[in-house]
């Protein structure tokens, strides 16, 4: 639950040191751990009814005036910062002649036994770490620096939520990101950075930062970034040794992940994330499946991850529209080909084409005028490709098909429908829906169909293009047109 691990600045508590079961108001008292500055206790407040956790300074009564200032200035910041990913302090008090402060107590433990279960989740991994990293951010935003991250630092409720805790070895910096403070050679040494490691003065924000790639380090890896057999081995190797790579200790580990966290623990400070909150803003991209900003994703990569985009869930999409787009060009094509087969005149079919184009556009003004700036923004793109799309095919009927002759004339202009017919519904797929690659592809490969066979032509364009709006239709009304399972327990509570 606690840490256990001694920081580098931490006395090694003593067993006569531990409170006893009656405490104060407090009853049942438990030892748990040792954080960095103080005992971590498992109590019951009787007084609120309520199980917290209990942190008394090291030596208790015996503490000296500096461990005493620093014991609540860990109160103070712990205090300070009001997050859903830092345990909250309750309150502050002293029994005995001991001072305490109590904190929240989370049911779970630590990320170090929570990352077992997802080390192979790379999306759960940077849904969490980024949690974390926004957490620390805020930190730096009220003006500390937590100088002590680690997994045994990060506790996991039931839920899955992390929580950062133990600011023993905090220190008050500038509110605003970037801005140095003094330092010593306090933290742990296996996750400390290199300034740190170094005992340098001014340390930055940039040593949270480090802090959070080596805690990724630990979840993705199942060990420190560095380890060693003595104090100074392992300082030494902080300072001046590259971490090894995590995917040469486990081939598994997700490459964005490891380009985060290999950003994180940078030797030079300027190298490393800007802050906390870009590290968060990375890991979210990644838990949504997205290329981070530190490595660019190959072509393979690129296109598999396009290919695999769909749009926001919405409840608001107007499926019906595309139900009469597929209607409407099946209906008109079908047309054409009847009257190209039975040798009648080419009016006819400026006659279909034309009240196809009147309708379409009758239905995307009834459907989408006064839904327009309610949609989301990948649906609106969609429909100026559609309106953009129609004035095309107006523009090469126009210019190829003549106004006299026989209807079979018309079979001329389908290679070139059909190729900006898959050119539009290939847009589509950059901004809305993967699968509209696909079906871009597919009606373009059309087109040389159509001139081989160009009797078949209107059948073709009109029965596939239709297909591809009434699929269309059915996953903005029975998939993406619904409210998620996650979205709505918010919604509901």
């Amino acid at each position: 639950m606690w840490s256990k691990t001694p920081s580098f600045s931490q006395p090694a508590p003593s067993g006569s040191d531990r409170l006893p079961a009656e405490w104060g108001e407090y009853g049942g008292v438990e030892h748990v751990a040792d954080g960095g500055m103080g005992a971590v206790y498992k109590a019951r407040n009787r007084r609120l009814n309520r199980v917290e956790a209990v942190k008394v300074v090291l030596s208790g009564r015996f503490a000296g005036t500096r461990q005493i200032e620093r014991f609540r200035f860990e109160a103070e910041a712990a205090a300070a910062l009001d997050h859903p990913n830092i345990v909250p302090v309750y309150g502050v008090g002293e029994v005995g002649g001991i001072p305490y402060f109590a904190m929240k107590w989370i049911e779970g433990g630590d990320l170090a036994r929570y990352a077992a279960g997802i080390r192979h989740d790379p999306r759960a991994i940077a849904g969490v770490m980024a949690k974390v990293a926004r957490a620390v951010n805020h930190a730096h935003r009220m003006g500390i620096l937590h100088r002590d991250l680690k997994p045994s630092n990060v506790l996991v409720d039931a839920d899955g939520d992390p929580h950062v805790t133990d600011f023993g070895l905090a220190k008050r910096a500038d509110a605003s990101e970037g801005m140095t403070v003094t330092g010593a050679v306090v933290g742990t040494p296996s996750y400390m950075a290199p300034e740190q490691a170094r005992g340098d003065r001014g340390l930055t924000t940039a040593v949270d930062v480090y802090g959070i790639g080596a805690i990724l380090y630990e979840v993705l890896t199942g060990r420190p970034p560095f380890t060693g057999r003595a104090l100074t081995e392992v300082i030494k190797r902080v300072a001046g040794d590259p971490p090894i790579r995590p995917s040469d200790l486990d081939p598994a580990v997700n490459s964005d992940l490891e380009a985060v966290c290999l950003k994180c623990l940078e030797k030079d400070p300027r190298d490393r994330y800007i802050s906390a909150r870009v590290v968060a803003e990375d890991l979210e991209r990644c838990a949504r499946g997205e290329p981070v900003s530190v490595r660019p994703p190959g072509l393979w990569e690129w296109a598999q991850r396009e290919v695999s985009k769909t749009p926001p869930h919405f409840p608001g999409y107007v499926w019906e529209v595309k139900i009469w787009f597929g209607a409407i060009i099946a209906a008109s094509q079908t047309g054409v080909f009847a009257l190209a087969r039975a040798g009648w005149d080419v009016a006819w079919v400026w006659g279909s084409f034309v009240g196809a184009w009147a309708t379409a556009a009758v239905a995307l003004w009834w459907y989408m005028a006064a839904r327009f700036t309610r949609l989301p923004a990948t649906e609106q793109h969609s429909v100026m490709i559609a309106v953009g799309h129609i004035l095309a095919q107006i523009a090469l009927t126009a210019a190829v098909l003549p106004w006299t002759g026989p209807a079979d004339l018309a079979l001329a202009i389908y290679p070139a429908m059909t190729a900006i017919s898959g050119f539009s519904l290939f847009v589509v797929g950059t901004t809305h829906w993967g699968r509209f690659y696909w079906f871009g592809l597919a009606i373009t490969a059309l087109a040389p169909v159509c001139a081989a066979w160009p009797a078949a032509g209107p059948l073709l364009y009109g029965w596939a293009l239709a297909a591809c709006m009434w699929y269309w239709a059915y996953a903005v009304k029975v998939t993406f047109g619904t409210v998620p399972p996650e979205a709505a327990d918010g919604l509901n509570g």
